[in-house]
């Protein structure tokens, strides 16, 4: 929470990418440890705003495929935290946008293991 805290007084001074994505990180982190804990509808609060920081980041950096794997992770972790919220039909948009992200950077960067692997999740 203090990291949290920290990287928004920040943003409040400085909108650089890297704030907003090391928030968007920061934001993610904590939803999956609610989620491990159990806070499925804190969790799923807290990646909305994970998912919210991500998107800002991609509008400013369109072309960066780091910053669209990091939406894609932050969709894919809303998705799976609206399901175990008990939002099922909640769940499924979030899934599929994060899929459209991941498809072109899968055909982009065949040598990327990692966009291969989130797609797969």
């Amino acid at each position: 929470d203090q990291a949290i805290a920290l990287l928004r007084d920040l943003r409040k001074r400085s909108r650089s990418v890297e704030t907003l994505s090391a928030l968007g990180q920061a934001l993610g982190n904590k939803g999956l440890l609610l989620l491990a804990q159990g806070k499925r509808r804190e969790a799923a609060t807290v990646f909305d705003g994970a998912v919210a920081e991500c998107r800002d980041v991609r509008r400013r950096a369109p072309l960066n495929a780091d910053y669209r794997h990091l939406l894609a992770a932050a969709l894919t972790s809303q998705g799976i935290g609206r399901y175990h919220a008990g939002r099922p039909a909640d769940a499924e948009a979030p899934l599929q946008e994060a899929l459209e992200l991941l498809d072109p950077l899968v055909e982009g960067h065949p040598a990327q293991k990692l966009y291969r692997q989130a797609q797969a999740q």
